[in-house]
């Protein structure tokens, strides 16, 4: 087994103040304690630096302000600020979430440790604002990532990922044609994956995302599924070419679709609210990715994170 690597947890925010202090007050009590923390506020006005600040003594935190708006250019800061450390790898967490648990860090770098992968990835766990919603924890993500540690992953993203030192030297930033769109985390899984570098699960090392009402409405869920339809279009025609992607797209089109398919018998079945929505945002990302190819593009991200 390799030694551990030292880790810097990387945090884009914007205008999630109280969840940010939530998420690094986590990071205090975790036992193993990052490396260092980058914290990069994307808001033109906040607190995010008084709150950032607070926590040095209990952690080695450093804040810096994006100007720029949008998830790509909040996300390459990040980059950027972690290369200008001595870490050895970058934890990807969202301000809108946080550890599960204390051992959160220390399994993600146990299994790295003893697979020696390039990325290792674990699950969010959605937990809804509103307690009489419960069924929104099944809505957003039907499936785990996987069962077992060290089990290869095909996709990563980033939202509870450690991508290793030497990766991101390779494959660069994130690519700003996804700033408004999102995808950009698939974009960057393809491009690793392509480089040959290797992605496994962490079964012990989730986290918890907050749901809030705001997202809980059925029209929610099928406009995030017809962006992730369109993104994941988009980013075939980026690596593959324009005729491999439409070669491709039946095939895509209709894993989606009967993917869909099969959550809603088994919703209707079992008289699951959560299955049902989320078998319409899987049904709209099978939309959406025949949406893609005549260049539709939902701009989720343009005038807020949210």
């Amino acid at each position: 087994m390799t030694p551990l690597l030292k880790p810097c947890v990387c945090i884009t925010t914007y205008q999630r103040e109280a969840l940010l202090q939530n998420l690094l007050t986590t990071l205090v009590k975790q036992t193993t304690k990052p490396y260092c923390v980058l914290v990069v506020d994307n808001a033109s006005q906040s607190n995010v630096r008084a709150i950032t600040e607070s926590f040095n003594g209990d952690l080695n935190v450093f804040y810096h302000h994006e100007p720029s708006q949008g998830v790509v250019f909040a996300r390459n800061r990040c980059v950027s600020e972690f290369l200008s450390t001595d870490s050895d790898a970058l934890v990807w967490i969202d301000d809108d979430e946080w550890p599960e648990h204390n051992g959160w860090l220390t399994n993600l770098l146990s299994v790295q440790a003893k697979s020696e992968a390039d990325v290792v990835c674990s699950d969010v766990i959605s937990q809804p604002e509103d307690s009489n919603k419960q069924f929104l924890a099944k809505a957003l993500y039907a499936k785990p990532l996987g069962h077992d540690d060290a089990q290869p992953v095909r996709y990563f993203y980033t939202n509870n990922t450690l991508i290793c030192r030497h990766v991101i030297e390779q494959v660069g930033l994130f690519d700003l044609q996804f700033n408004l769109t999102g995808s950009e985390d698939f974009d960057y899984c393809l491009r690793a994956k392509h480089a040959g570098f290797s992605c496994v699960y962490a079964q012990n090392a989730k986290v918890i995302e907050l749901h809030p009402d705001s997202r809980s409405q059925l029209r929610w869920f099928a406009l995030r599924g017809i962006r992730l339809g369109q993104g994941a279009t988009r980013v075939n025609f980026k690596q593959y070419g324009g005729l491999k992607t439409l070669l491709l797209a039946p095939i895509f089109f209709a894993y989606r679709f009967l993917d869909s398919l099969k959550l809603l018998l088994k919703g209707l079945w079992y008289q699951d609210k959560g299955l049902l929505f989320a078998a319409t945002l899987r049904f709209c990302s099978s939309i959406g990715s025949v949406m893609g190819l005549f260049g539709f593009k939902y701009q989720e991200y343009q005038k807020s994170k949210d």
